[in-house]
């Protein structure tokens, strides 16, 4: 493995983990793919970066780079880690498992059995009429996490909740006609999806599965993001037509519809980001519009454009905290820039050039600084190096930047207790805050 390099540091502040210097690099393996956990880690020394490879997966250890343990046999190409409880959940498009933390013995499997191809919806035994699973009906996607359990949509006609202790099933819904949008949410009491042709918005009870189905308009545009929480009653949903709603989950309505215009040609789906009392809009991949969740209204006095570059498909390019809204966007033809934009009035608090990559850079959040790193999958070609920068929140001052060999198309960066685990197809690289005595075993 090529060595670390350490081109700049500044001093950091005694709580801030930074500057970072190596603990450990480790070699990854030909054809294995870093893919980074979501959900809550149980504690600071589980696994937040694991390596798939055809159809087996390990954890990295955050302290040494090593794997405890490997899961083979999972049934195809693994797309999707995350923590539930003692558990990892590691999905192919086909199979859901269940594995011990610990060891990486499978606890449980969904479905249980290999699942086997569907007959064609046109079987010639099937009843006139009648319209079979079709070829994508043990196909599973949007995996979530919530309190003890796991949603999943199975084929395009079923959503499934899955008991997070046994795998079995909780409860399912199927609409009686029609096919489920994939776009949708799960929470703590609610789940809220679309149905399409005839088009309807479907409310579920979290517990139980109780649905309420209110028929829509022929005319209801798809949601074309996932729903966004703004409390515990209202959703914003988004569509392709550049349109920003907010739902009302009790009366099944819309509280309020905002269609967009701009002169910027729209390229993509409005994006949404936010959280309770605070909603912003990315439309056409560069206008930043901060809306009231309220009314639907704007609460800047103008849009603020980000640059010419489409965001609209990167939404690892953008962040948003309390106060600020960061986004990585073109500076010319040959640079990028970071710049934070005030929640309060759309206005610049600073901006940072980014050297390295022109396009294609992605963020992420610590406790004070944001980090900035280039992302291989929105490049033409792999860079030659990554750079992976951190800047102050607050002044947008350079912290540290560190430079990693490249040459990959995978990368997964993440930050840990006093850490950043980097992993591309070339290496391991596990960075902490240098202890006051080395007494660390060599690195392999």
């Amino acid at each position: 493995t090529a060595p670390l390099s350490r081109l700049a540091a500044d001093a950091a502040e005694p709580s801030m983990p930074l500057p970072l210097v190596r603990r450990w690099d480790a070699p990854i393996g030909v054809g294995a793919r870093p893919i980074s956990a979501a959900g809550v880690a149980p504690s600071a020394a589980s696994p937040r970066v694991f390596l798939a490879e055809r159809d087996t997966l390990r954890p990295v250890d955050p302290l040494s780079g090593r794997a405890a343990w490997t899961a083979a046999e999972l049934g195809g190409e693994v797309q999707w880690v995350a923590y539930l409880a003692e558990s990892i959940l590691a999905a192919t498009p086909r199979r859901l498992v269940a594995l011990d933390r610990a060891t990486g013995a499978v606890a449980w499997r969904y479905p249980a059995e290999a699942p086997a191809d569907a007959p064609p919806a046109d079987h010639p035994l099937a009843r006139p009429g009648f319209k079979g699973p079709g070829p994508n009906a043990s196909r599973l996607e949007g995996f979530r996490v919530v309190g003890g359990r796991v949603f999943l949509i199975r084929g395009d006609r079923e959503l499934v909740a899955l008991d997070g202790d046994t795998g079995l099933v909780d409860w399912s819904y199927q609409p009686a006609a029609g096919e489920i949008n994939p776009r949708y949410w799960a929470g703590d009491r609610r789940v809220a999806l679309q149905v399409r042709s005839p088009n309807a918005l479907v409310v579920l009870e979290t517990g139980r599965g109780r649905a309420r189905e209110l028929p829509g308009a022929e005319d209801d545009e798809p949601w074309a993001r996932d729903p966004l929480p703004m409390d515990e009653d209202h959703v914003a949903v988004a569509t392709e037509d550049q349109t920003v709603a907010l739902l009302d989950l009790n009366r099944g309505a819309m509280a309020w519809s905002v269609p967009h215009r701009s002169t910027l040609p729209s390229v993509g789906a409005p994006r949404l980001l936010g959280e309770t009392g605070r909603l912003v809009v990315l439309y056409g991949g560069r206008e930043l519009v901060r809306l009231d969740p309220a009314t639907g209204r704007s609460a800047w006095a103008e849009a603020r454009t980000l640059g010419p570059d489409d965001l609209s498909e990167c939404p690892e390019a953008l962040a948003i905290d309390a106060d600020r809204v960061y986004a990585v966007g073109g500076d010319g033809p040959a640079a990028s820039a970071l710049i934070a934009v005030d929640l309060a009035d759309g206005r610049t608090a600073w901006k940072r050039l980014l050297a390295g990559p022109a396009r294609g850079w992605a963020l992420s959040l610590t406790d004070r600084c944001v980090a900035a790193h280039p992302n291989p999958r929105r490049s033409a070609a792999p860079p030659a190096d990554l750079p992976l920068v951190f800047c102050r929140r607050d002044t947008g001052a350079l912290v540290q930047r560190l430079v990693f060999p490249a040459g990959a198309a995978e990368l997964a960066v993440r930050l840990v207790p006093r850490g950043v685990l980097v992993a591309t197809q070339a290496g391991l690289w596990g960075l902490g805050d240098a202890p006051a005595v080395d007494s660390r075993p060599p690195n392999r």
